[in-house]
């Protein structure tokens, strides 16, 4: 599969809350054609866990059928139970997906034994395409450990991870532990030049829902040895970085999409809500700067 810069997507709802597809295949459309390597499909920037499972295999094949042949198409099928996991990367591999990742089982949790059962009956559910582990432990509470990666690659249940923290040393842990074949994503945007420049396999960035040509660059000029340049441009995009980070989750993010590129309807799903006058206006002066 396809490395280096990944759009972890949004989803693009209507004015009554519904998925729009229409908006979600122009979006895959618009970051393909800014230049980056993949997709990442219903992850946390998707609002997964306010999706349905029915949802989530529509999502799926709207954006497979945008981005096949062109792109990596990777689609998250993490859910707390391992049963409706395995549902979607069955469904994701059938859709045509390249890859599927998962997510740590939030709110009941589970240990480390449970971790690796759970990405065992997931591979096995969908052996024809590499499956990454997804750790986010600010939301989900807790991480994959490094040695259940090492063991779970060493066995070819995974093939690589999209780490979420903003530790360059655990990634750079995992890659150690797992080995040079195993491909390690960074979800942090302020670890993009960073990964790129210590031989990982790139990002998978909500953020690149707003710059997706920026991400890209990031990427091109570390493949071409102009590391100085990406770290530039990653510093660069901090203050955008900061201003997403405002309001409720995926909120400033949808705002910021539709300043850019005109997305009808910014608003997250419910409970989450739109952002305040103030939250508006900081992100209004982070993408002005762009």
């Amino acid at each position: 599969m396809r490395t280096g810069a990944f759009t972890a997507l949004i989803t693009p709802f209507d004015a009554s809350g519904e998925v729009d597809h229409l908006a979600l295949a122009a979006h895959v459309e618009r970051v393909i054609t800014a230049g980056q390597d993949g997709i990442l499909v219903c992850g946390s920037t998707s609002e997964f866990p306010a999706l349905d499972e029915r949802e989530r295999v529509a999502i799926t094949e709207t954006c497979v059928a945008a981005a096949t042949g062109r792109v990596a198409v990777v689609v998250h099928v993490g859910t707390p139970s391992t049963r409706e996991s395995v549902r979607l990367a069955r469904h994701a591999v059938v859709a045509g997906a390249d890859a599927v990742a998962a997510v740590t089982p939030y709110y009941l949790g589970t240990d480390e034994e449970g971790l690796a059962s759970y990405l065992i009956d997931i591979n096995a559910a969908a052996p024809s395409v590499p499956l990454f582990a997804y750790s986010i432990g600010k939301l989900t509470g807790f991480e994959f450990g490094v040695a259940t990666l090492a063991d779970l690659a060493e066995r070819g249940v995974v093939a690589g991870v999209k780490e979420s923290g903003e530790d360059l040393g655990r990634l750079l842990d995992i890659r150690q532990a797992c080995g040079p074949a195993f491909a390690v994503f960074a979800g942090s945007p302020n670890l993009q030049a960073a990964a790129f420049a210590h031989g990982l396999a790139g990002s998978m960035l909500g953020i690149a829902n707003v710059v997706p040509e920026e991400c890209a660059r990031i990427a091109r000029l570390a493949e071409a040895g102009d590391h100085a340049a990406a770290a530039a441009l990653t510093v660069a995009l901090r203050p955008l970085a900061v201003a997403l980070s405002v309001g409720t989750p995926m909120a400033a993010l949808k705002y910021a999409v539709a300043l850019r590129f005109g997305l009808a309807h910014a608003a997250p799903r419910a409970p989450r809500h739109e952002l305040t006058a103030d939250e508006r206006r900081a992100v209004e002066v982070a993408v002005a700067r762009l």
